[in-house]
């Protein structure tokens, strides 16, 4: 007898509320319910000797996530309990637009001050392409040809993530080595409703914000993962209006977004465009 295959309904598989969720984690809470189990989650790993290795960007999303992951550090620390190291990694390719690259090179030295002033076991690192992962180095070279928005993304690859991932490789086998591979955790500002493809993306990946998971061969947290759009500019808003203090008061971060939006509120620009 045949057997019946039940083909998957792509809406189904896209639909947040079907998704089984650990209590205290649903995307449709109140946001300070969220901001205050997303910062007691991140302590609870911090305190228990599980070091963090975050990938940040500089932008909104990663803004977030770094901010959360400094404030459950700062309360540990100011509480005298166990608090593991902390790595913040960024990316610095020397070809964004000028405003961009400056506010890439503030936010680190903000994150610098913020962790010397909270005494808080932390290093906030960032990295640049070397000669060989130069893009334009390697075309004027002749080894590679420029690619195309309809060819490849071998521009992005060598200017960012192969920096990024030689930094991220650094810091596991020296700065975080005394850490056994299962107590070193990478954390991104990574959001299922960020758009489709990010969701799908995250899916299969089997990414959730209340459990690490294997990726490529390292432990993977995104912890800002069930935030909205809504979430993340309510809470750039508290840090603007200084209801919650931070590394950086994200006026910087607003100017970067409203100059991307023709000079409107940055808070209009579209979601994933």
């Amino acid at each position: 007898m045949a057997q019946q295959i039940n083909l998957i309904d792509l809406d189904d598989l896209t639909d947040l509320s079907k998704l089984p969720v650990q209590a205290g984690f649903e995307i449709d809470q109140p946001f300070e319910r969220k901001l205050e189990h997303t910062i007691r989650h991140v302590k609870g790993l911090l305190r228990s000797g599980t070091a963090i290795a975050a990938s940040t960007s500089g932008g909104k999303d990663s803004a977030c996530m770094v901010a959360v992951v400094l404030e459950a550090a700062r309360q540990l620390v100011e509480a005298g309990e166990p608090c593991a190291d902390i790595r913040f990694m960024s990316s610095r390719t020397k070809l964004d637009n000028p405003e961009v690259d400056q506010h890439l090179l503030k936010d680190h030295q903000e994150l610098t001050a913020f962790i010397e002033k909270h005494n808080l076991p932390a290093k906030a690192l960032m990295t640049e392409p070397s000669y060989t992962e130069d893009y334009l180095v390697q075309i004027l070279a002749g080894r590679i040809i420029p690619s195309t928005p309809m060819t490849n993304h071998k521009c992005a690859v060598m200017m960012k993530v192969g920096p990024l991932e030689r930094l991220r490789s650094k810091v596991f086998n020296d700065e975080l080595a005394a850490y056994a591979w299962e107590n070193v955790i990478v954390t991104t500002g990574k959001r299922m409703t960020e758009s489709k493809h990010r969701e799908l993306e995250m899916r299969k990946n089997g990414e959730v914000p209340w459990e690490a998971k294997e990726i490529n061969g390292r432990l993977m947290l995104p912890p800002i993962a069930h935030w909205t759009i809504d979430d993340v500019w309510t809470f750039i808003g508290q840090v603007t209006n200084g209801r919650f203090k931070t590394y950086s008061d994200f006026h910087r971060l607003m100017e970067v977004y409203r100059a991307g939006n023709g000079g409107l509120c940055g808070v209009l620009v579209h979601e994933g465009k």
